[in-house]
């Protein structure tokens, strides 16, 4: 699986629509300015035909930039992508996190050159993936790279999509998470690239109502990655299963403590935090409050998921002093997903003394959300808290309509 990183025609007209579109410029207001047509242009972002040194210079003064004509030397460019490409296939995230440094390094020699577009690319792609998803930051920047994918093939084309995902699954946009890995298989044909794709189908599998389909396609990729001897990957498949496999109704037999251990062995910072995530819910879920609060007070309050869950459990516990106070401090640099921001609003409609009109309507929105991303967890939360308000206020009849809408969405489903 490799791309072509000659400096050609392809790479600048690719760089080319990268900056149209970042500067929000339609074909025909850049050909205006260039006094070309938009057919002509529109070949050359396609990298269909070359561009005039004279035509390059105009093109700078509407983005902005120095872009040049010159071929410069790769020293390595090629080989290096191919590198954290490898890095991110077989979950080594410490290596993969070693990248933003080499990638620093590159900058004088690729940027304002045909390959601006791919180091962009790439500095997002690093960005997302060794930090959170969800920042104000990087969300700024998906939807050009969204735009760019189509074009863009190869370890590069494979890495946008995945962090594409990666972008999606954070925000909790769990249908456009599946449409990207959907669109990474449509590039791949070995089936380690494909068990990967796997691993993450199965991630937000555990997280939606098909559970079993989740853990069977997790075995799959299990499989593929003992054939291709794929050791960090193998481990977090297996973290996953004995996870999730068990259901916890009345009593939670998971070795929470081996996973954890694992998880530390092989440097699998992410799954650990999964991990203490699934841990507290399912004790709060059993009634072990305290127990609960011990484990969601550790995770990091600045992200998203985990704010919402620390609120969730205050209220729980009753403790609406506490949950006053957590909801006064939200996190400042991120974008809370649409499923917690209904699920907040109606944790302040509590806290307020609001009207049952009030909260029903938070509860309905946060309902919603949550059917229309089928969350399972969240879907859980607002049947439970709808229930108790339907109860409280005689409504048998809302009750009974709420559990069938519910129920005919999982079937559908």
């Amino acid at each position: 699986m490799h791309e072509d990183y000659a400096m050609n025609p392809s790479t600048l007209g690719t760089s080319l629509h990268f900056l149209r579109i970042l500067k929000a410029k339609s074909l025909r207001d850049v050909a205006e300015i260039l006094g070309r047509s938009h057919t002509f242009l529109a070949r050359v972002e396609n990298g269909e035909l070359s561009i005039s040194q004279d035509d390059l210079t105009r093109l700078n003064q509407v983005y902005g930039t120095s872009l040049r004509l010159a071929v410069s030397h790769n020293d390595g460019w090629h080989e290096w992508i191919e590198a954290v490409y490898q890095d991110f296939l077989n979950g080594d995230l410490n290596a993969f996190y070693g990248h933003q440094a080499t990638l620093q390094s590159y900058a004088q020699r690729v940027l304002n050159g045909p390959l601006h577009f791919q180091y962009h690319a790439m500095h997002w792609v690093l960005c997302v993936m060794t930090r959170s998803a969800n920042t104000v930051r990087v969300l700024k920047m998906e939807p050009v790279f969204s735009k760019l994918t189509e074009k863009t093939r190869g370890p590069l084309g494979f890495l946008l999509r995945m962090t594409l995902f990666r972008v999606a699954y954070r925000t909790w946009q769990l249908k456009s998470a599946n449409a990207w890995l959907d669109d990474a298989v449509k590039i791949v044909a070995h089936p380690h690239l494909k068990a990967v794709i796997q691993l993450q189908k199965a991630e937000i599998g555990f997280h939606r109502y098909n559970r079993q389909g989740a853990l069977k396609v997790n075995k799959e990729a299990h499989q593929t990655f003992g054939f291709f001897n794929n050791v960090l990957r193998r481990a977090e498949a297996e973290i996953r299963s004995e996870l999730y496999k068990k259901r916890q109704l009345k009593s939670d037999e998971v070795d929470y403590a081996s996973l954890k251990d694992k998880a530390k062995t092989f440097l699998l910072p992410n799954l650990y935090d999964e991990i203490v995530v699934t841990e507290g819910l399912r004790a709060q879920h059993l009634g072990f409050l305290d127990r609960a609060t011990h484990l969601l007070g550790r995770l990091p309050a600045a992200h998203p998921q985990y704010y919402f869950y620390q609120a969730m459990n205050y209220h729980v516990r009753a403790d609406y002093h506490a949950l006053t106070d957590h909801l006064k401090t939200p996190p400042k640099d991120y974008v809370i997903p649409v499923v917690f921001q209904h699920g907040l609003e109606f944790l302040k409609a509590v806290v307020e003394a609001s009207q049952p009109d009030v909260i029903e309507r938070h509860l309905l929105a946060y309902l919603d959300a949550a059917l229309d991303q089928q969350l399972y967890g969240e879907t859980r939360w607002a049947q439970l808290e709808l229930s108790k308000l339907y109860e409280q206020t005689r409504r048998y009849k809302a009750a009974t309509q709420m559990v069938e809408k519910i129920t005919n969405t999982i079937m559908q489903a």
